[in-house]
């Protein structure tokens, strides 16, 4: 459990509200059915899922941060779908960090909970931008929702 002066920043987003705050990209929620709740998919025309962005400037301190992300996920081939992290200055990426979903989780057919932990570099620069995002490559087909981020000092 983090302790809460740790703690920089903890958002997440459920995908039923408008209200999204540091997520972006937020076009490809759908309504699951089966599920009873709305979504956000990664499909065959979907390469890049909903993104969370965060500048530098935004965060109180700018050395010794991690990130903890997790989300929920129904998918029967992970295989290529990567959660990623970078951080980027003027458009040019200078931290590129991910993990491939089936490493740690078998596909299913039911709901399961991924969980990733990333480290920050330690920024030089206000205008770095962090950016946490689905890749989905091989164009494979994953429902997911309440995607929380949570930012803290080490």
């Amino acid at each position: 459990q983090l302790k809460k002066k740790q703690c920089l920043l903890n958002e997440s987003f459920n995908f039923e509200t408008s209200q999204a705050g540091h997520f972006i990209s937020t076009e490809n929620i759908i309504y699951s059915e089966s599920l009873k709740s709305n979504v956000a998919i990664l499909d065959s025309a979907i390469e890049y899922g909903v993104s969370f962005q965060i500048g530098a400037n935004e965060l109180k301190s700018k050395n010794n941060l991690s990130v903890k992300t997790n989300f929920d996920f129904v998918g029967e081939d992970l295989a290529g779908i990567k959660i990623v992290l970078t951080t980027a200055n003027e458009g040019k990426t200078i931290n590129y960090q991910s993990y491939l979903l089936n490493d740690f989780y078998k596909a299913k057919k039911e709901n399961q909970r991924g969980m990733f932990y990333f480290t920050l570099p330690k920024f030089y620069n206000a205008n770095d931008i962090v950016s946490i995002y689905l890749w989905n490559p091989a164009k494979k087909t994953m429902h997911y929702d309440n995607f929380e981020i949570v930012i803290y000092k080490n």
